[in-house]
């Protein structure tokens, strides 16, 4: 304990080095490292304020153009779609198009009343649309792809009308 008294009595006795005391000031309140300006004003680019209207209004434009063209498209025949086709894949994908709306045609009809003879109707829609060998893979390899286009034009076009047919046909049993 002696030396403990010792100690204490020696480093009461003497005083701290100059400077101490600011040393001390500094270290208990650092400068500020980050400082937010609240009060400044933000400078504002003029594309950023006008980005996102421009843009909302080209998708808004974009999307009623792609609206009108889908309703338009249905009110077309199958024969003035495929007029000006002159590539032959394109014909059979418009062909392959109006089968499948047929289909969901149908589909929608039984939809409300399952059990009502619509279904039936099916089969026939299927009898008169399938194809075990597409007629475009059955055509000549020679031939132009112009010739092709023509040939599937004419033999698709009394498919799509035969099927066109029944539509109309189990729509008028359903009403």
């Amino acid at each position: 304990m002696k030396k403990n008294d010792d100690i204490r009595k020696i480093l009461d006795d003497m005083e701290p080095a100059e400077g101490h005391f600011d040393r001390f000031l500094e270290k208990a309140n650092p400068p500020k490292r980050i400082e937010f300006r609240r009060n400044a004003p933000r400078k504002r680019v003029f594309w950023k304020a006008v980005l996102f209207p421009v843009a909302a209004s080209l998708m808004l434009i974009w999307g009623a153009n792609l609206i009108l063209k889908t309703l338009d498209t249905k009110d077309v025949s199958f024969s003035d779609k495929v007029a000006l086709m002159d590539n032959p894949y394109d014909v059979y994908n418009a062909y392959m198009d109006v089968v499948k709306e047929s289909f969901e045609h149908l589909s929608s009809l039984t939809a409300h009343n399952p059990h009502n003879e619509v279904s039936e109707h099916f089969n026939t829609l299927e009898n008169i649309t399938l194809e075990y060998v597409p007629l475009l893979d059955a055509l000549p390899v020679e031939m132009s792809e112009r010739e092709k286009a023509e040939i599937l034009k004419e033999y698709y076009n009394r498919r799509v009308a035969s099927a066109m047919e029944l539509r109309k046909y189990v729509t008028s049993l359903v009403k």
